[in-house]
């Protein structure tokens, strides 16, 4: 027997830099989880629709600010990213 959970997803493409060229780059970001039983708060108590919906744009969130700071490599530098680190 299978079961279908409800998914709920959000994200999109973000904008960002080369941190190398300075190249405009276009990445998609994306989060998603299940309305399941097995999603559950810290306390031990289910997750209800809009509770998974309000973790899902925190964990989007997190995911845009570590783009951001992290930065991401253009297909043409990701050659010279290798020699810089050496």
């Amino acid at each position: 027997m299978r079961i279908n959970f409800d998914e709920i997803s959000y994200g999109g493409p973000r904008k960002t830099y080369c941190r190398i060229c300075r190249r405009k780059l276009t990445r998609v970001v994306r989060e998603s989880m299940t309305i399941s039983p097995f999603n559950k708060n810290p306390d031990g108590s289910v997750r209800s629709r809009e509770e998974v919906s309000q973790a899902v744009l925190a964990k989007l969130k997190e995911s845009e600010i570590a783009l951001m700071l992290n930065g991401v490599v253009c297909s043409k530098c990701e050659p010279e990213e290798d020699t810089h680190g050496k």
